[in-house]
Formats: structure tokens, sequence, C-alpha cells
């Protein structure tokens, strides 16, 4: 997996972005790349870019991405989005399941535990 995000000239939150983007890249060995949408129109168009910075999540070797960051976001923000969008893409949760954290697996926040089951 690796992370792209989409800046823009003047955008006034995309150098903090790309700091924090580093700092992700530098603590989890994983490679990230920033992409000016002013001059590379064709991926502003194949990931449907229409704010900076954006940050998605790439699986190498294919076509699936999730976005994972609109805006600036933290460090601690980036881990459990990317987190949660490698378990998605890799099968291990559902859709239903993205915003719910591994600790509340089986749990009242679970979506796909019937409440009955609780």
């Amino acid at each position: 997996y690796a992370l792209i995000m989409f800046s823009s000239p003047g955008c006034p939150y995309c150098a903090s972005q790309i700091n924090v983007l580093k700092y992700f890249a530098d603590r989890h060995h994983w490679v990230v790349d920033d992409i000016d949408i002013s001059r590379d129109h064709a991926m502003k168009s194949r990931f449907n870019i229409t704010t900076t910075p954006m940050t998605i999540l790439i699986e190498r070797g294919s076509e699936r991405w999730m976005p994972i960051a609109v805006g600036l976001e933290s460090v601690a923000a980036i881990e459990d989005n990317a987190y949660r969008a490698v378990r998605l893409l890799k099968g291990e949760i559902s859709p239903k399941q993205y915003f719910t954290t591994e600790y509340q697996d089986g749990g009242f926040a679970d979506t796909v535990v019937p409440k009955d089951d609780l």
C-alpha cells in the first residue's frame, strides 16, 4: 500500500499535510507521493479530486483505492484511517464495519452484530 496526497498551488493546508504524511512515512516505512493537480490533470480526473489536500490509500498492483483524509488531518487520524482502509481492502472487515474500531468488534457499536445477540 502507499499514500498519495493531492495538492495545489496556493493551498493553505497542503504544506502542513505533506509534513504530517512524511512523518507517517518515516514512522511506518510507507511510500507517500505528492501530486500537484494543477500539473497532473489525468490523476485529478482519475480520482475525481475537487479539493486539496486530499489523501488516498492505493493498493499496489491493483486499481483499488480509498480516500483516507480530506483537508488537514493528524498523524493519528491518518494511521487509523489507513489501518481501517487496509483491513477493508483485504476483506477483514465489511464496509459497514469501516467506522467501527477493532476494540468495538462484537460489541454494541459493531454494526454487523445483531443487537439481540448482545
